[in-house]
């Protein structure tokens, strides 16, 4: 593919503009106007402030022109006059000393650029000679092919100002905007951006607040670039712009689409690949270069305060890209081999809903009703599997269906829970130093060991990754915590062996967790296929006995081993002075509950479970309400 075409791509079908980086040249198509409309001027000299072309050729009608060579450079002259003018003026806004004195009309009669250009790029047609001096006739076999480019889609949709179009079965995933209109606004009003400063911005340099004060700067200054009508996506607009004004244009769109769960780069100026939760893994048109990689290495270092350099070449962190939560990892040289590598995971604003992962074959009714009642009794869960099998999504699903009363810590060195507002519970939570940081105290075991007095109902520890972590896991609940946690492992017994082999941990000590749960991935060409496959519990002798589990991923989750002789209830009666005859009860409740409402949502369904919790605490006599 030509660098033509590449770039006519990225814009969109309706773009009316193409750059030749390797022959300079700059293609421009009016159909719909003259040589003669002051216009076409204005537009040429504006995109001049974006090009250094050398051959400028213009499509008008059926004729071609070029502009004779003599004048090309008096046009970039007054392109640089007009773009020192306008810095300018636009400085001057952001300080607000022009305002008060001109109106918004009055402002926009000079700066505009959509649907009229203003007098800025009026002015200095004066300067120009005639049309027939300017263009000279070309033939219009030079603009053959140059925007001809078609890309025909499977799916698509549009988000804002932007139209995403996929093509699951070649496993292209390609992103435009909607008009060119859109993208020249973009373009602009992110260059203005890049000029607004506050205070605040500058004492933290956080994104939050660079993000804050450039939006509210932006919608100021889009009513002054362009005329909009309302329906028009003006915040979606101004998002990217304030993107684009800290060098993160490239991640906007993907972080604007709430289908695209992670995105990954194997290296510096490669394409993005990312994975779609409908799609799955698909190839995207945007290349990320060397000072869009610079840009995001900036922002993750501020917004974590980790270092990341020759002796330090890894980093791991959360960060909130307006609302959306995200973990992002960066490795660069020596570590890496190349220039760097990316992964952004996102976390989704939602809990997964137990409709659709029963409709998926997740998990079966009896499962899913097992695990519910599981967190409900405050069992010590183990969440095991290979990496992006959905470990930590199951975590946050069984967390949601905590009762409310709950004082439930998280202890995580980077944040992959979702805020506490999603759940409307009591909620801490503790980051920690990331297990990749070099010269690290090991707070996350600290952490660990201090939840003791920090009286939780319940501790969840994320990713338990070292020996200390596993050591100091133990040592809480040998002292009496009930945890969750997620970990790295192909298989319950696997994961048993590392505790037993690797870190030394007694295997009497095996019986202090209850549960086993095992994710598994399935990759199918580009699709990514998610599911439990097995649960284990560990009983009083610290043996393993599997009470779900498939054969095939075409088969349910299935109980093949009755859960009365699992011991499981026995066990979960010991430590909670539960009559185990009303803890089977309160499954059975639970299970037919599930069945029942297995398509209400799970506001429903968590309402009726504690409900039936309740109910089954009321049975103890210890002065528990319905």
């Amino acid at each position: 593919m030509s660098s033509i075409q590449q770039g006519f791509l990225y814009a969109g079908f309706e773009r009316k503009w193409a750059w030749d980086s390797r022959g300079r040249t700059l293609f421009l198509s009016y159909p719909e106007s003259r040589e003669t409309d002051p216009w076409l001027i204005c537009d040429i000299m504006h995109k001049l402030t974006y090009f250094k072309p050398e051959r400028i050729l213009i499509r008008v009608k059926e004729r071609l022109l070029e502009v004779r060579e003599q004048y090309v450079g008096l046009l970039q002259d007054l392109s640089r006059e007009i773009e020192k003018e306008k810095e300018e003026l636009y400085k001057r806004l952001l300080e607000k000393r022009e305002e008060n004195s001109l109106g918004l009309n009055s402002i926009r009669g000079i700066l505009s650029i959509r649907p009229f250009y203003g007098s800025v790029y009026s002015k200095p047609l004066l300067r120009l000679p005639a049309s027939v001096k300017l263009f000279s006739e070309r033939g219009l076999q030079e603009f053959e092919g140059v925007f001809q480019g078609s890309w025909l889609a499977e799916h698509s949709y549009v988000l804002g100002h932007l139209l995403y179009c996929v093509n699951a079965k070649d496993g292209y995933y390609r992103v435009f905007f909607k008009s060119d209109d859109y993208f020249w606004i973009e373009k602009e009003l992110s260059k203005i951006l890049r000029l607004a400063y506050s205070k605040r911005m500058l004492r933290t340099g956080r994104f939050k607040d660079i993000f804050s004060y450039r939006f509210k700067a932006g919608l100021r200054f889009l009513k002054v670039l362009a005329q909009l009508e309302a329906a028009e996506p003006v915040g979606s607009i101004v998002k990217h712009a304030v993107y684009s004004s800290i060098g993160l244009s490239k991640i906007y769109p993907l972080l604007n689409d709430s289908g695209v769960q992670c995105f990954f780069l194997d290296d510096v100026g490669r394409r993005i690949y990312v994975d779609h939760a409908r799609f799955g893994r698909l190839s995207t048109n945007l290349v990320f270069k060397e000072r869009d990689f610079e840009s995001l290495v900036s922002l993750v270092k501020r917004e974590s305060g980790l270092n990341l350099d020759y002796s330090n070449p890894s980093i791991k962190t959360a960060i909130v890209f307006d609302r959306v939560l995200t973990r992002v990892s960066i490795d660069i040289p020596p570590l890496a081999l190349g220039k760097g590598v990316l992964d952004v995971r996102k976390h989704v604003a939602n809990v997964l809903h137990l409709r659709v992962l029963l409709g998926s074959g997740y998990f079966s009714v009896e499962a899913a009703a097992f695990l519910i009642f599981a967190i409900l009794n405050r069992a010590n869960i183990s969440i095991v599997g290979e990496p992006n099998s959905g470990k930590t999504s199951l975590l946050n699903f069984l967390s949601y269906f905590a009762p409310s009363w709950w004082r439930i810590v998280h202890v995580e060195d980077a944040l992959e829970t979702l805020p506490p507002r999603v759940f409307d519970q009591h909620r801490v939570v503790y980051i920690v130093e990331p297990f990749e940081t070099k010269g690290r105290s090991d707070t996350k075991t600290l952490e660990i060991v201090k939840a003791l007095h920090r009286t939780p109902s319940y501790l969840i520890l994320g990713e338990v990754q070292t020996g200390s972590h596993v050591k100091a896991m133990f040592r809480a609940v040998s002292a009496g915590l009930r945890i969750m946690h997620t970990a790295h492992a192909a298989s319950g017994r696997g994961f048993v062996k590392r505790l037993v082999d690797v870190y030394n941990i007694p295997r009497i000590l095996l019986s202090e967790l209850d549960l086993i749960i095992v994710m598994k991935r399935l990759e199918a060409n580009n699709f990514v296929k998610r599911f439990i496959g097995e649960i284990a519990v560990i009983d009083g002798d610290s043996n393993l006995i599997e009470i779900f589990s498939r054969r095939t991923v075409t088969d349910e989750l299935c109980c093949y081993l009755g859960l009365e002789s699992s011991g499981f209830f026995g066990k979960l009666a010991g430590l909670s002075c539960i009559d185990e005859k009303n803890l089977q009860e309160e499954y059975e409740a639970i299970l037919k509950m599930v069945e029942e409402n297995r398509f209400s949502d799970n506001f429903t369904v968590k309402r009726l479970v504690q409900k039936i919790h309740v109910e089954t605490l009321g049975k103890t006599g210890g002065g528990f309400q319905k």
